[in-house]
């Protein structure tokens, strides 16, 4: 009995972590959202320009002035 007993009390606790946890980065997203939306915009459009900038690199021009094009 004992044994079954704390098996519901380590379930208990693991599901009170993981709505903690949850709750915790949502309120840690929110509290961020003004540094982390223009950093994640930031990456999207630097990711995206990769091929652009690769294809120019090809073409014999230097790195630094592809990435400022």
């Amino acid at each position: 009995m004992a044994n079954s007993e704390k098996r519901d009390i380590s379930r208990i606790q693991f599901q009170f972590y993981s709505i903690a946890l949850i709750i915790i980065l949502v309120w840690a997203l929110i509290i961020t959202r003004n540094f982390v939306v223009p950093l994640a915009w930031g990456f999207f459009f630097a990711v995206s320009m990769l091929p652009l900038v690769d294809w120019m690199e090809g073409k014999r021009m230097n790195r630094a002035l592809a990435i400022i094009i």
